[in-house]
């Protein structure tokens, strides 16, 4: 009999009469929280794998029966009531030494003889076994009531009676291991006291009916409440668990240990049916073996703990969603996760050693199981049923069993430690499960959603396992009859919006992508269902190729050629066009066969691209050129590819330039187009070495194209030009520099070159000199000058290139600007410049840079840009012009803000000091080969003038370059062509036409640097500054208003600016400019009265109010009273003559007061302008006018006495003598009536000493 424990305080064991037993620690569930998904092998490290417990149990080493340290040193509460037995157990844990064996072991507080407790008290034993269950599962139903609440004195309790229990199932193998096998044997030598029946096999079924009641006593983990298994983990392990958490390890704990034991009592007897009840252990026996294995009682142990852990991945399921497959596992905790591994190494073991069942196999027997259950048949067997599974149908099977294999799975790279296994290359499969449970999904509707999570499911599963052709097969089968779906997810969100149309490069890249082994579960949740098939199809081919297998290939090739053809390829929709292109391509790109890439281009032909919709044949498009990639990949020759591509480009090219084409069509035809062009520059770029006959694509349809481009249009095509030309240049300068003198170029460098001499020079030319030009031509002109220096055999002479975009004047001059900038930055081609022999000749290569440069700082406006910079100091640094500045001791024009300007100045310096003959006609030689086409230049612009910054900035600087160089060019033709180009437009000689208002602004601002130039130029030797001064004065005083206009005395008009002339004539900073300022005055005067106010037939000219007004506006304006005293020399005449002839009032009254100036001034300054010289200028006009207007006469000297006194008095004896001639030529006597007329004035100027007032 069992000794009590409250004795056990003064019975003390002799420690003599003790037997050493094997002592182990205490193994147990420990929890390590929440399966990381991340991690597979995230055991806690005292759990039962990591302790090596798999490793005894298969060595036949087992755990014994131990007295726990932690066991002896807990305080136990005294007495618990047994919920199943009525009765009351006394506990209390003596402090027993450790080191101390004895023959004795506790058990739930009492002790026993380690040899015969199981033999006299197994049912007394079983009790408290079951009480000890009871104490736990009722702590944590007590804890529901606390909401959970974890109590540490409680945790510590409940973890005592896990540990009792543990300790007593490790008694019982002990027991089996230790002192059953010599009774079965029934050795004599053995102190056992079984029975004779326990030697006849009633001792082990004895004991294996109380595990089987104990097990039911326990009942499934899945039928306790839910929340138990919610809040069952715990990342701190057992010492804090609630009691929710050890009521599941406690389950754990109890399959393990029975599996153990009924492991070794089926190992020990091997002949014996144990009986076993599917009402005891709730499954299983309704099942059928298909096998021809005899399910032995381990086994059905097993298939009860497969069932429990299955149903309570059932109840996980239930509710999960399908973005959750991945992410939610089977395991509520990782003991879960753990008793699921020790399960699948165990029946690996037992497989191998013994031949039993697989682990597959027996979980494919619970998963049929749940099949049978959740059937609509209604045939329920009493018994055979958990009510938990009855009262939770499962509706989606298929998905439950995908979702179990696609977390198992990955647990057989465990080993026996709960480690990976780094040295399996694959992992035993269960590919007919998959193809079962697929082939079912795939028979019925199924959505992209479900599909993509299964899809992702079996991608993963089959990187484990060994390929396998029969589930591609099942695989391809369904994705061929669904190519022309779009495998897009049906969603209200932006994520079931967005359309990526990818290109050729892109798709290419795609298909290479499915070939990489490396993706990981989120990049490839991001593909559709599609997607992933091909993805597990390449790695499932690429496996079967690196095994040798290369029949499965021929196999699944042979089934992939016979499902197309002509009438089925036509049927394709784009999304099924894509993803038959998308296959060919993975699969080839998997398998390196070139044969099934030409199959795919064979297959294109069965379609009418005539017929084909833009969609399609766009999709085709892109397929031929993602097919030259792979060619690409494999270094191969491209023309097969090429072969195929070009007539479809020449039938959609002919139909582009079709002039018949209505606006829709054509639209449609460019978005194919389009797709070429993009396909080609993609293949340009990541062609590595342009030898694969890349050539063949600059074909001449795509000159046809660029004859019917629109501007937006011919974007793509410079982009393109551009890439091919980069990239040739580049390729060509690499080998050059790698090749040395020993460089001679590749056959399809040369190839390519000619294409593109033949079908990109010409439209750049021809777009070159459209007002419109991309700045892009000018980097497509550059690169082509470039190539002609690359590869001279094979391109035009440099110097052409360079003139006709450098020297020809319809090139758009910001085309030629950016051309400049680009070259001279390129030392190849300054290099070559600076070696030309005729360096500084008329017409070398030099000197039409100059005037190339001169053109684009004229014409580009006031605001220099980038590529203007780099072209004026390459041309400041040519050595003509830093020897012009050397004269002048100038360095750096560089850094001046008007460097044309700057320039100018320095030539006229230049020209002043140079004292020599010989070197100032040098000098002039030289210079005046900068400006010989600078007319040229500037004419087009003129003729039809728009942007007023620009006009003004070319006036403004052709002025300063008469001003200040002038003398030096006086006599070049260049000088006066730009001259009359600038001023004297054929439109300014007809007066009916108006000028044009940007030009008549502007010459109005910049007129006055034009006449300081050329009045420093000697009219007497050059007629035609003369001329052109005079031109200036006639055409365009009456084209600008005056401030002072007709009318009255004082009414006057102010404009915003004064009249250019009066400018010229009044502005100190103007007239400070213009040498001899008295000749040049003096030449205008002259100039009006001879053209302005000279009368014919006593008639005033039209122009004469003009002439009158603008002379008294330069005499009011004029600050220098001595200047306007030396005026009236010419003026007095011509002014008389228009107050005498005018009829018009307001004429006669602005006649007066120019006259009373000059008079006064005269007045003022009567040393410098004499009396005398005045006077003979009245008596003359006197004499000449007196016969015919003597009243009007009395009338204009009266005015003239008042402004001038003594100046008239000097006149009286004149007067007095043409009264007598003119009264002795009437021959009537003295006219009384004339001389009444004059008598006022008589009167006055007999009067020397009276005073006119004013």
């Amino acid at each position: 009999m069992p000794q009590s424990n409250g004795s056990f305080g003064t019975h003390r064991v002799s420690t003599t009469t003790i037997t050493t037993l094997p002592i182990r620690p205490l193994v147990m569930f420990v929890c390590n929280g929440e399966v990381n998904p991340n991690c597979l092998d995230d055991f806690h490290p005292e759990s039962y794998l990591s302790k090596g417990t798999l490793k005894d149990f298969f060595q036949h080493t087992q755990v014994s029966a131990s007295t726990s340290p932690q066991l002896q040193t807990q305080q136990k509460p005294v007495g618990f009531l047994d919920d199943d037995d009525d009765v009351c157990m006394n506990e209390v844990n003596p402090p027993v030494d450790r080191n101390t064996c004895s023959n004795w072991i506790w058990l739930f507080g009492f002790k026993y003889s380690v040899r015969t407790a199981l033999d006299f008290h197994p049912e007394r034993l079983f009790l408290l076994f079951r009480q000890s269950i009871n104490h736990v599962v009722n702590n944590a139903e007590r804890d529901t009531l606390r909401m959970g609440e974890v109590n540490s004195h409680q945790s510590r309790e409940l973890l005592s009676q896990r540990e009792q229990i543990k300790t007593f199932l490790d008694y019982i193998n002990y027991y089996l291991q230790k002192y059953v096998p010599s009774s079965l044997r029934n050795d004599p030598s053995s102190d056992c006291n079984i029975p004779e029946e326990t030697n006849n096999h009633v001792f082990l079924q004895q004991l294996f009916h109380n595990i089987q009641l104990s097990l039911q006593h326990i009942g499934p983990i899945s039928e306790l409440p839910r929340h138990f298994l919610q809040n069952s983990t715990c990342r701190h392990g057992s010492k804090g668990g609630s009691g929710f958490y050890h009521t599941l390890h406690m389950h754990l704990d109890i399959y393990w240990s029975t599996m153990e034991l009924v492991f070794r009592i089926v190992d020990l007897c091997p002949d014996h049916n144990f009986e076993i009840t599917s009402e005891m252990l709730h499954c299983g026996s309704h099942l059928v073996p298909t096998d021809e294995i005899e399910p032995d009682a381990f086994q059905r142990i097993v298939n009860f703990i497969l069932w429990d852990l299955s149903a309570i991945a059932c109840q996980r399921f239930s509710n999960l969603a399908f973005s959750d497959y991945t992410k939610v596992s089977p395991f509520t905790c990782t003991c879960v996760k753990e008793m699921w591994t020790m399960l699948i190494q165990v029946l690996k073991h037992r497989q191998r050693s013994r031949g039993g069942r697989a682990f597959w196999y027996s979980l494919y027997e619970v998963i049929n199981g749940h099949k049978l259950i959740s059937s609509a048949t209604g045939d329920k067997t009493a018994g055979t049923i958990p009510n938990f599974y009855s009262k939770n149908e499962l509706k989606n099977i298929p998905g439950f069993c995908i979702w179990m294999i696609f977390h198992l799975a990955p647990l057989y790279k465990l080993n026996n430690f709960g480690k990976l296994d780094t040295g399996q290359r694959y992992v035993e499969s269960n590919y007919e499960e998959i193809v079962s449970q697929m082939k079912g999904l795939l028979a019925g509707q199924v959505s992209e959603e479900e599909l993509q999570c299964y899809m992702l499911c079996s991608v993963q599963i089959c990187r484990l396992w060994k390929a396998d052709l029969t589930f591609l097969n099942v695989l391809w089968n369904y994705f061929f009859r669904k190519l022309n779906n779009t495998f897009k997810v049906n969603t209200s969100g932006l994520s079931g919006m967005v359309i990526k149309v990818k290109t050729a490069r892109e798709l290419f890249e795609e298909c290479l992508e499915l070939n990489n082994k490396d993706f990981d579960l989120a990049t490839l949740s991001k593909g559709n269902s599609f997607h992933l098939f091909l993805y597990l199809t390449c790695q499932q081919l690429k496996a079967f190729v690196n095994d040798g297998n290369n029949s499965a290939w021929r196999n699944f090739k042979g089934r992939l050629l016979s499902k197309f053809h002509q009438r089925g390829m036509q049927e394709l929709t784009e999304p099924g066009l894509t993803h038959f292109t998308k296959l060919f391509l993975s699969l080839t790109l998997c398998t390196h066969d070139e044969q099934l890439l030409r199959s795919l281009f064979d297959f294109y032909n069965m379609i009418d691209f005539r017929l084909a919709d833009t969609k399609r044949q766009c999709v085709i498009i892109k397929g031929i050129y993602a097919g030259m990639s792979i060619f690409m990949h494999w270094n191969h020759d491209c023309s097969a590819a090429i072969d195929r591509i070009i007539p479809l480009l020449n039938y959609i090219s002919s139909k582009f330039a079709s002039d018949s084409i209505d606006v829709h069509k054509r639209r449609d035809l460019w978005d194919v187009l389009k797709v070429y062009i993009d396909c080609l520059q993609d293949l340009i770029d990541s062609s590595p070495e342009f030898t694969l006959s890349e050539y063949k694509l600059i074909s001449k349809d795509i000159n046809l194209i660029l004859t019917v481009c629109h501007n937006f249009e011919i974007c793509s095509m410079v982009v393109l030009f551009s890439a091919v030309l980069s990239k040739l240049l580049s390729l060509v300068k690499t080998q050059q520099e790698t090749e040395g003198d020993i460089f001679i170029p590749n056959d399809h460098h040369e190839q390519m070159a000619q294409s593109m001499w033949v079908t990109a020079f010409p439209f750049v030319e021809s777009e070159a000199k459209s007002p419109k030009a991309l700045p892009e031509i000018a980097d497509l002109a550059a690169q082509f000058l470039c190539l002609s220096l690359t590869l001279p055999d094979w391109s035009p002479s440099f110097s052409s290139v360079f003139s006709k975009f450098v020297c020809d004047i319809s090139i758009n001059v910001s085309v030629t600007c950016r051309f400049l900038g680009h070259v001279l930055a390129e030392p190849s081609v300054t290099e070559n410049l600076e070696t030309s022999e005729d360096q500084f000749l008329k017409g070398s290569l030099q000197i039409k840079l100059i005037h190339s440069w001169l053109r684009c700082c004229l014409l580009l406006g006031p605001v220099p840009s980038r590529q203007l910079e780099v072209v004026t100091k390459y041309v400041l640094d040519l050595p003509i012009i830093k020897r012009i500045c050397s004269v002048v001791n100038k360095t750096d024009l560089t850094s001046e803000c008007e460097v044309l300007i700057e320039l100018f100045k320095m030539f006229a310096k230049a020209h002043e000091i140079t004292v020599s003959w010989e070197d100032k006609m040098k000098l002039k030689e030289d210079i005046k080969l900068f400006f010989e086409d600078i007319s040229i230049s500037i004419q087009p612009l003129l003729d039809n003038p728009s942007n007023m910054s620009v006009v003004k900035h070319i006036y403004s600087t052709i002025g300063n370059l008469v001003k200040f160089c002038a003398p030096l060019l006086f006599n070049v033709p260049s000088l006066q062509q730009v001259i009359d180009c600038l001023l004297f437009p054929h439109s300014l000689f007809n007066p009916s036409k108006p000028l044009n208002p940007i030009i008549k602004s502007v010459v109005h601002d910049t007129l006055h640097l034009f006449v300081s130039g050329l009045s420093k130029i000697s009219s007497r030797y050059a007629p035609y500054v003369q001329r052109r001064l005079k031109d200036i004065v006639l055409q365009y005083l009456p084209r600008f208003p005056l401030k002072r206009s007709g009318g009255e005395q004082t009414n006057f008009t102010f404009q915003l600016k004064p009249h250019p002339l009066v400018h010229l004539l009044t502005d100190r900073l103007v007239t400070n400019s213009i040498c001899n300022m008295r000749n040049f005055r003096n030449f205008i005067w002259a100039t009006l009265q001879e053209n302005v106010l000279k009368a014919e037939g006593l008639k005033l000219p039209e122009s004469t109010t003009i002439g009158v007004q603008f002379i008294g506006e330069v005499i009011d304006m004029t600050e220098s009273t001595e200047d306007v005293a030396k005026d009236t020399l010419l003026l007095l005449r011509p002014l008389l003559e228009c107050y005498l002839l005018t009829k018009t009032p307001q004429l006669r009254q602005s006649t007066t007061q120019v006259l009373n100036l000059l008079l006064k001034a005269c007045y003022q300054y009567s040393t410098e302008v004499p009396c005398k010289e005045l006077l003979e200028i009245l008596n003359q006009f006197l004499t000449d006018y007196f016969a015919n207007f003597p009243a009007s006469l009395s009338q204009l000297w009266n005015k003239l006495f008042l402004f001038y006194p003594d100046l008239l008095q000097e006149n009286r004896p004149v007067l007095l003598l043409l009264l007598e001639k003119l009264e002795l030529k009437r021959g009537t006597g003295t006219d009384n009536h004339l001389r009444q007329h004059w008598l006022t004035y008589l009167n006055k100027t007999d009067k020397t000493q009276e005073t006119v007032s004013l």
